[in-house]
C-alpha cells in the first residue's frame, strides 16, 4: 500500500470465494482465466462450451416458465427439492441433498416449458445441450458464459519427432467441434462422437476407439517413419502418412487433468506405460 496524491493506493488486490486466502493471481485481462474443477478431490483444468442459463434467479430457484425450442436440454441442481416439468416435455427431477447436484437431460417441443418448483432448489441451470456445466448465476435475466478455449500456435515442428500426452474428460459434442485440435487447420483433431467413443481424424480419415470410461490418457506420438495413437494402455493406430509443418493447439469442451509434449518420440513400452 502507498500514499496516492488523493488518498491510498492498493496494489495486488484480489477478492476470492471462501474462507481461505489464495495465491494472487493478476487479472489484467480477466477473460484471459484459467477456471478449476475440484468435483473428483482434485483440481482439473475447466474447459466447457458457451452455454445459457435459462432460469432466472438460479440461486433459490421458484415455479417459472422458459420458451423453447425442440431440441435436447439439460436441467441441473444442488437440494432436496422437486422440478416438476409439464408443457414442451413431462418429467420430474428429484434432488438428493444440499450438497448433491442432480442432472435430468431430456428432448423438447417448440413451446414454453413449465418448471414447477416445491422444497429447496438451488444453483439451478437450465440449459440447451446434452450435459450440465458448472453452474452460471442469475439475476433478472438469463445469463451467458462465454467457452472456454485453451490455444497455442507454433508448439512443435510436424517434421521433427514429438509425443503428445492429455489425461482428462470427455464432454459429448456430436463431433461438430473439437475436443482437442492438434494442427494447422486442424489435420489432427479428437472428438467425442458418443459415450465412451473417441474419433481421432487425420487427413480426412476417421480412426474410433472406445475407451470403457471417460476419463481416458491419450498419446499421439510420432517419429521419422510413423505416427502412433495410444489410448488407456492401448496402441490403437499406427499411420504411416506423416503431418508436416508448424503444429498448433487448441483444446476445447473438457478437463484437463495431464497435458504433457514432448519434442521427441517416446518408445511404445513408455506410452503404453503412461496411457495405462
Amino acid at each position: 500500500i502507498g500514499n496516492g496524491i488523493d488518498g491510498v493506493t492498493i496494489f495486488g488486490a484480489q477478492a476470492v470465494l471462501g474462507v481461505e486466502k489464495r495465491p494472487y493471481q493478476a487479472t489484467t485481462n480477466r477473460l484471459n482465466f484459467p477456471r478449476v474443477d475440484y468435483t473428483n478431490g482434485t483440481p482439473a483444468l475447466l474447459i466447457e462450451p458457451q452455454r445459457t442459463n435459462l432460469y432466472l434467479n438460479s440461486e433459490n430457484l421458484v415455479t417459472q416458465n422458459i420458451t423453447t425450442i425442440a431440441t435436447s436440454y439439460t436441467v441441473s441442481f444442488y437440494g432436496t427439492g422437486t422440478v416438476t416439468f409439464s408443457g414442451t416435455f413431462s418429467g420430474t427431477l428429484i434432488g438428493t441433498g444440499i450438497l448433491n447436484r442432480v442432472t435430468l437431460t431430456f428432448t423438447t417441443t417448440s413451446g414454453t416449458l413449465i418448471s414447477t418448483v416445491s422444497g429447496t432448489v438451488t444453483k439451478a441451470n437450465a440449459e440447451a445441450g446434452l450435459y450440465a456445466t458448472s453452474y452460471i448465476p442469475t439475476l433478472a435475466s438469463a445469463v451467458t458464459r462465454n467457452a472456454d478455449v485453451i490455444s497455442k500456435t507454433s508448439v512443435f515442428n510436424a517434421s521433427e519427432d514429438f509425443t503428445f500426452f492429455y489425461e482428462g474428460k470427455l464432454f459429448f459434442n456430436s463431433g461438430t467441434g473439437s475436443y482437442f485440435n492438434l494442427g494447422v487447420l486442424g489435420y489432427l483433431s479428437l472428438y467425442n462422437i458418443g459415450i465412451n467413443t473417441l474419433r481421432f481424424r487425420y487427413n480426412g480419415t476417421n480412426y474410433t476407439s472406445s475407451p470403457t470410461t471417460n476419463t481416458f490418457k491419450y498419446i499421439i506420438k510420432k517419429n521419422s517413419t510413423n505416427m502412433k495413437i495410444f489410448v488407456n494402455g492401448v496402441l490403437e493406430y499406427t499411420i504411416t502418412t506423416l503431418p508436416t509443418g508448424l503444429v498448433n493447439l487448441s483444446i476445447s469442451d473438457g478437463e484437463i487433468d495431464g497435458l504433457k509434449i514432448w519434442k521427441q518420440a517416446l518408445t511404445d513400452a513408455e506410452c503404453i506405460t503412461l496411457t495405462t
